[in-house]
């Protein structure tokens, strides 16, 4: 017998989630009217308990550099507003949110792919 094509996922219970993140938006226009995001001063959009999943990591030669990537799933409580144009804050580690899954909602989770955002 051939598997399910849905294959519902362990429950993510709240003693999984171990670490408190940070979501936070750029403030829009800068001092000069501009529309380029300002993230001098990033405002709060929410904190949240999540969970770290790293998938894979990436190192590329640039102008005689190697820079490393590293992709990351948060799994978070779902909530609404969370959108790619925020990054999350794990401690002093800075992420870029590339996509937003809430196909999970239902089951009251989300899973925010994200990139680290190099020092």
């Amino acid at each position: 017998m051939p598997p399910p094509l849905y294959q519902k996922r362990p429950f993510l219970g709240p003693g999984r989630l171990d670490r408190q993140v940070i979501i936070k938006s750029a403030s829009t226009g800068g001092s000069y009217g501009g529309s380029d995001p300002d993230w001098t001063n990033p405002s709060t959009v929410a904190t949240a308990w999540g969970r770290k999943v790293v998938r894979r990591g990436t190192e590329v030669v640039d102008g005689r550099q190697i820079q490393a990537t590293a992709n990351v799933v948060w799994e978070v409580l779902y909530r609404t507003g969370i959108t790619t144009s925020m990054r999350l804050y794990d401690g002093s580690t800075v992420y870029d949110i590339v996509f937003v899954d809430d196909q999970r909602k239902l089951e009251r989770f989300m899973e925010l792919i994200c990139v680290q955002r190099q020092a």
